[in-house]
């Protein structure tokens, strides 16, 4: 009879544990050595991404420009939609004005 439960118990257990999507670690570094990792699902909004990492660098995000292979990364942008794969590098720059 405790077979019996117990093999019910672990068909519950299996079920619970699928995902649907697997996530991907994706690195985000500035031209100071300031890196974070995080850990997100393919279809997550990269603004979730950018807006925690300026708050961690204590800077304004309208003040940074986010950037992979050269390409301007933009808030509603997924890392599906972009092509990010594990272990991939987003570039943080800061918004310069004006200049010579």
């Amino acid at each position: 009879m405790s077979n019996e439960n117990s093999t019910n118990n672990d068909e519950k257990k299996d079920v619970k544990m699928v995902d649907t999507e697997e996530k991907i670690t994706i690195k985000v570094s500035d031209d100071h050595d300031n890196g974070m990792q995080f850990r997100v699902k393919p279809t997550t909004q990269l603004k979730k991404i950018f807006d925690h990492f300026a708050a961690k660098q204590s800077v304004s995000r309208t003040d940074l420009r986010f950037y992979h292979n050269g390409v301007k990364l933009q808030d509603t942008d997924t890392p599906k939609d972009v092509n990010l794969q594990e272990g991939d590098t987003i570039e943080v720059l800061r918004q310069q004005i004006g200049g010579l």
